[in-house]
């Protein structure tokens, strides 16, 4: 049974974690990732050690870069608080649920992810402002929902 999970504020991601994951994870040297958020391989060596923090505006510009560069198909929603970008979660299409629109600034996206705890496979709910994400909604309202193309397996394959 699927249990639901409300993550509103969700839980912070280190900045250089997510920064050595996406360069690593898309086979990117630093310099080309330095390229990717306009710097210097200086800055970037800087905000992956964690030595300095990134600008929240390099920060989207290299996720929306890495996006347009390789079609990657990772998203990461954040929360600017205090003119800091904190990842709150990070969505690809093999694991996206839904987007719904909540308010005339908030939005929530829906994805299927693990428990750690329970070991439970579970549908994760995290809401944010649609200004501090427009990387994401762009790509978003482009994928189709994990659950949606599983049904059309089986509707092709029913034995699947």
């Amino acid at each position: 049974m699927t249990k639901y999970f409300k993550m509103i504020s969700g839980i912070p991601v280190p900045i250089p974690y997510v920064l050595r994951v996406a360069r690593l994870g898309n086979q990117l040297s630093m310099q080309q990732a330095a390229d990717l958020a306009a710097s210097s391989r200086r800055s970037w060596e800087g905000w992956e050690s964690g030595d300095r923090p990134i600008p929240p505006a390099k920060l989207l510009l290299f996720l929306h870069s890495l996006q347009v560069h390789n079609n990657s198909g990772l998203v990461a929603i954040f929360r600017i608080t205090n003119g800091q970008a904190l990842p709150i979660d990070m969505l690809t299409p093999g694991t996206f649920v839904g987007l719904t629109k909540l308010t005339a600034t908030t939005s929530e996206v829906r994805s299927l992810a693990l428990d750690h705890i329970t070991g439970e496979m579970k549908i994760f709910v995290t809401e944010f402002v649609d200004a501090d994400n427009q990387h994401a909604m762009s790509v978003l309202q482009t994928w189709r929902s994990v659950i949606d193309r599983a049904a059309e397996a089986v509707a092709r394959n029913p034995s699947a």
